[in-house]
């Protein structure tokens, strides 16, 4: 094998050890969630038809989130706050060719003094349109101190 060639094969190695050890490690798994499990004792009942407004207008331009029962929650409330824990259930009247849906978000630890979590209940049903309303939104919010510290309520945190 000729000198040069040598020079090569020494390199690879070193190469390898190298482009090897600059990995970043691997990110931390999630912490194990928290308990979602306090009960709903009152709740706010949220205005639905302004934002049903603005999903038949969403229809006529020719939009597509509205065709989705979650991506129409996401519109109405998931944007308005992060939280380290979100979870999100959804019960549909059948497997196939559902027409109505019942979703509910519990979001918990949020980045805020006062409210540690928040619980949403969406009644969607879907039009002969095939995009989905919100018949009915309901919120609720748990917090760090005070009063509602084991449970939901509709009065918010202080």
């Amino acid at each position: 094998m000729s000198r040069p060639a040598m020079k090569y094969l020494v390199l690879i190695p070193v190469l390898l050890v190298a482009c090897t050890s600059s990995k970043a490690p691997p990110p931390a798994m999630p912490p194990e969630p928290p308990s979602t499990e306090a009960r709903v004792e009152s709740w706010q009942t949220l205005d639905v038809d302004e934002f049903n407004a603005s999903v038949d207008e969403a229809v006529g331009a020719g939009e597509t989130w509205a065709d989705d029962p979650i991506d129409v929650v996401d519109r109405f409330i998931w944007g308005r706050l992060s939280a380290y824990y979100t979870r999100l259930e959804k019960q549909d009247n059948r497997v196939e060719a559902a027409d109505s849906t019942v979703i509910t978000l519990i979001r918990d630890r949020f980045a805020d003094d006062s409210v540690r979590g928040d619980w949403h209940r969406f009644v969607l049903y879907r039009l002969a349109d095939g995009a989905w309303r919100l018949a009915e939104a309901r919120g609720a919010f748990r917090c760090y101190r005070g009063h509602q510290q084991e449970s939901y309520g509709d009065r918010l945190c202080l």
